[in-house]
């Protein structure tokens, strides 16, 4: 569902050092620091060269027929790099917050965990060998009386949603925006009778799929170490797009993960994690939607959107 938007314009300067869900407009970069009212900016730890050390096997060890060896099946361990210090008198984390599957630290490595099991590992956006993972299903009501509800309300607010967007990744363009709405259409995202307003921008990140990072002539980290992706990822608790709005006590976490370049796939895996952190914020923008720095509108993307607007619901619904 998300890939409808993988591969629209770039979606501004990012760089594994600093994440900003800032309200001081700073489209197109996310170098962190010191700006006055930023919201969910966090440092990020790099996972580059965090991998643990090839295995090996016995030399007396042989192999036998139909049977493979640990060390055959695997150099190494995924690990995941925690984004933060954690507290000397904390007690280590047991769970991935992105895939909700157990974890258990690495020896000797601080601040560095594994999943208990294989199928975790590959299961996990931030292990996983697949560069389509799992998407958001979609199991909405389709009544088309409540989509069309949702979907006005929706238009009539569309400017004050785009401005949360654009605070939560600065990045995150009009033509974009507008790739991302038809995927919601065909998605049938209208129809979720329990839609709150809040989470809206969250999710069109989420559905926005991997975003493509531009060039940039920064010289000082080698290619390996540069972010060239981003993707938004809900915690594990969201398998269907309801899921956001479900029986729960909060939110669930949204989390930002950078990517440099994959070799061999067309989309990055767990292997290209670079960085991970989650982003907060996304309820006090929207409460303070109308206090926000108004996003730059043209006229033609302004006609762009008023056609959208327009569009008969038996087109979309």
């Amino acid at each position: 569902m998300a890939r409808a938007a993988n591969e629209t314009e770039a979606a501004g300067t990012a760089r594994a050092g600093h994440v900003t869900g800032a309200e001081g407009g700073a489209a197109g970069s996310a170098s962190g620091g010191g700006r006055e009212g930023v919201v969910g900016t966090a440092s990020l730890v790099s996972t580059q060269g965090m991998q643990s050390p090839p295995t090996t096997t016995s030399t007396r060890r042989r192999s036998l027929p139909g049977r493979t060896l640990p060390a055959q099946r695997r150099a190494s361990v995924p690990a995941i790099v925690w984004p933060t210090a954690i507290p000397p008198d904390d007690a280590a984390p047991e769970q991935c917050p992105l895939c909700h599957a157990a974890i258990v630290a690495m020896p000797g490595r601080v601040g560095v965990f594994r999943h208990r099991s294989t199928p975790s590992d590959a299961a996990c956006v931030l292990t996983t060998a697949a560069y389509q993972p799992s998407e958001l299903s979609a199991r909405g009501s389709r009544d088309p009386r409540i989509f069309a509800a949702q979907r006005r309300r929706f238009v009539d607010q569309w400017q004050q949603h785009y401005a949360v967007l654009r605070q939560l990744w600065p990045g995150f363009g009009f033509t974009r925006f507008m790739a991302v709405l038809a995927c919601a259409d065909v998605l049938s995202l209208w129809s979720y009778a329990s839609m709150r307003d809040e989470d809206v921008a969250p999710l069109l990140l989420v559905l926005a799929g991997f975003m493509r990072l531009p060039e940039t002539d920064d010289a000082s980290e080698p290619a390996t170490r540069r972010a060239r992706w981003v993707r938004f990822w809900f915690d594990g608790s969201v398998r269907d797009i309801g899921d956001v709005w479900g029986a729960r006590d909060a939110a669930p976490a949204l989390y930002r993960v950078d990517y440099r370049e994959p070799a061999a796939t067309p989309f990055p895996t767990g292997a290209q994690v670079l960085a991970w952190l989650p982003v907060d914020g996304a309820k006090t923008l929207w409460a303070r939607r109308d206090v926000l720095p108004a996003v730059r509108i043209e006229t033609a993307q302004r006609f762009i959107f008023e056609r959208f607007a327009r569009m008969p619901l038996h087109e979309v619904a």
